[in-house]
Parts: C-alpha cells; structure tokens; sequence
C-alpha cells in the first residue's frame, strides 16, 4: 500500500543535542541510543557524538549520511501521524 502523506501538515522539531543525555517526553535521551524519534513530544533527537561514529567508525562521513539519518527519523513521524507506526 502506497499512502502519499500530501495532506500532512503535523510539524517535527529535530532537536540536536550535544553530546551525552538528555530529557525527554520518552524517558532519558543517551548518546548510546543513538538518534531517535519521540511521539510523545514530535521530537527528533540526535547526539552529535552519532555522526562521529559514523564517519569513524562506519566510514559514512559527509552531508548525505547526516540527512540520511534526519529523514529516517523524521520518517517515524510521519508514520506515527498517520497511523502505520504499530502496523510496520
């Protein structure tokens, strides 16, 4: 099923922490949890320590592995405004 989310208009803040924890609607936020949307606040979460990891660790450095991870969390958003989170 192809859902088109045209008529979407919930907003999604992506927070960028600095490195270590931080709180949250979820629960606590650590950088070992790597980025990760909250429901309970619309928020996207990344520690800049991630995108340290992922240029040195799995050779995925640069502006397209950063938006990368940006659009697949900002993904989760979009599917929890309309409905799919539970169903995938």
């Amino acid at each position: 099923m192809l859902v088109v989310a045209t008529d979407v208009v919930e907003t999604v803040t992506v927070t960028v922490e600095p490195r270590g924890q931080t709180r949250t609607a979820c629960g606590a936020g650590q950088a070992a949890m790597g980025p990760f949307y909250c429901p309970a606040d619309s928020k996207v979460y990344i520690d800049l320590g991630f995108y340290d990891t992922m240029k040195n660790k799995l050779g995925a450095p640069g502006d397209f592995a950063q938006a990368y991870v940006i659009a697949h969390e900002v993904g989760h958003h979009v599917q929890n405004v309309l409905g799919t989170c539970g169903k995938v």
